[in-house]
């Protein structure tokens, strides 16, 4: 919801406010005046209250921010929040997902979000891109140090993660349509990007691993300069600089077919 209707609601509040005031001073001989005053004051509270703490509801729900210059049609308080409508998009898709993240373990470990993927994959024309942060870059090890783990840690998480969703697309007969990618630089954001049409952001806060983020659902709006064109451009300058990583699943097992 815009701030513009908000002020609109509560401007309209104030005003029916005075207006009970100049009615009730108007007839100020005659005690239906401190009626009319008292009435005023009522519906006035009422509607503010009413009217904001439903906004406010709104909001936490992930309401629609509805505003085309900057391109951001969802705000979520975190990306548990966010999960449901991106792997609604996830399975609608018609031909393109990108994944940017660290290793992508809180997704990889979700079963609805591979069932998401499965769907999405199924479609003659799809592609999925997941972008790795490189488990041997001084960035990423820096970005553990920040959190406060070890350099190691972080590495390892990215290695296993990547065999793992390697395992599940082997098995799935997927892996043809499926690029596995490394990317070297200090992780910031956390992109998922749906046909170029829909972006998924947040960010790793200093000293977090970024699930309590906030989460910003952007759309592709026509309009030049817009968060999502700032976002698509960023995405695809860390795709472009990324390399293919190595096919690696030695060390797992592969899933008995059910």
């Amino acid at each position: 919801m815009r701030l513009l209707d908000r002020t609109a609601t509560i401007l309209g509040s104030f005003l029916l406010l005075v207006a009970g005031a100049l009615v009730s001073i108007a007839v100020t001989s005659v005690p239906i005046g401190y009626v009319i005053l008292s009435g005023a004051l009522v519906v006035s509270v009422y509607v503010s209250v009413v009217v904001i703490g439903r906004l406010n509801a709104r909001l936490r729900q992930g309401e629609s921010a509805d505003d085309d210059r900057l391109a951001v049609q969802t705000v979520y308080d975190d990306s548990e929040a966010a999960k449901r409508d991106l792997y609604a998009a996830i399975q609608a898709a018609k031909s393109a997902v990108t994944l940017l993240g660290i290793s992508h373990r809180s997704l990889l470990s979700d079963d609805k979000f591979l069932e998401a993927i499965d769907a999405f994959l199924a479609n003659r024309n799809a592609r999925l891109v997941i972008l790795f942060a490189h488990p041997a870059s001084d960035d990423l090890a820096q970005r553990a140090i920040d959190e406060g783990d070890e350099p190691e840690t972080f590495a390892s998480d990215v290695r296993t993660n990547r065999r793992r969703f390697e395992v599940w697309a082997t098995r799935h007969a997927y892996k043809s349509c499926i690029e596995i990618r490394y990317y070297r630089g200090y992780p910031t954001w956390r992109i998922e990007a749906i046909d170029d049409q829909e972006l998924f952001v947040s960010c790793y806060p200093e000293g977090s691993t970024g699930q309590h983020s906030v989460v910003l659902r952007l759309v592709r709006s026509g309009r030049q300069g817009s968060l999502f064109d700032a976002f698509a451009n960023q995405l695809a300058r860390i795709a472009r600089a990324s390399t293919v990583a190595p096919t690696d699943t030695a060390n797992l097992e592969l899933p008995k077919a059910e």
